[in-house]
């Protein structure tokens, strides 16, 4: 029967969690993971949100945006842009750290076959939970692209998938509107935008 030793404490190396790592988790699911795809032309993923699509257009500066161009200078549509909104803490969910450093979260165990030793137990720090809502637009010339993305939208509502390095986050989309500049009659190009809000709820560690 194994008996315990000693009290022994080892440090272990982890990946840190940070907004980052939850805006990585959010553009690598629609980027990489559920990338839309579009007259066989993967619709491209742009991190930061413009108030105005002009603003968009006229970025002469951005190289990633050059890339999205075509030969006039114009923006190649459709695309998809993600704006992340103000951090809330989630003090429903915090915990006062103790002078020992707990509490911890328990992550592996090993049953011992002798001596207890420094690696029978795994734990990291209590994280810090926050709930960040992000905007996700789509932008596009044709009403069947808006309504094909809002299709794909609604039937993943609940993304069991968003994660990064291992780590997951829980999300979901409770929102959308549409909108376009159809009423203006101008020759500006016609533009029909949908917006999504993606709320998740994450942590820092």
């Amino acid at each position: 029967m194994a008996t315990p030793s000693d009290v022994h404490q080892k440090s272990i190396e982890f990946d840190e969690v940070n907004l980052f790592s939850i805006d990585r988790a959010v553009y690598d699911w629609f980027n990489t993971k559920h990338a839309t795809n579009i007259q066989g032309r993967r619709v491209p993923v742009m991190f930061g949100g413009w108030e105005r699509f002009a603003q968009m257009q006229d970025n002469k500066q951005d190289d990633n945006l050059n890339r999205m161009r075509d030969p006039s200078g114009m923006l190649i549509l459709p695309l998809i842009s993600i704006r992340r909104g103000d951090v809330t803490y989630n003090v429903d969910r915090f915990v006062y750290k103790q002078a020992d450093g707990s509490p911890r979260v328990q992550i592996s165990r090993r049953v011992a076959m002798s001596n207890f030793d420094a690696n029978e137990v795994t734990t990291i720090p209590w994280p810090d939970f926050v709930t960040i809502p992000y905007t996700i637009t789509f932008w596009s010339s044709y009403v069947r692209h808006s309504n094909y993305f809002n299709d794909r939208i609604w039937q993943n509502a609940y993304p069991r998938d968003l994660t990064y390095k291992g780590y997951y986050f829980h999300a979901f989309i409770d929102s959308g509107t549409n909108e376009n500049n159809e009423e203006n009659y101008t020759d500006e190009e016609r533009i029909i935008r949908s917006s999504f809000t993606m709320t998740v709820d994450g942590y820092i560690l």
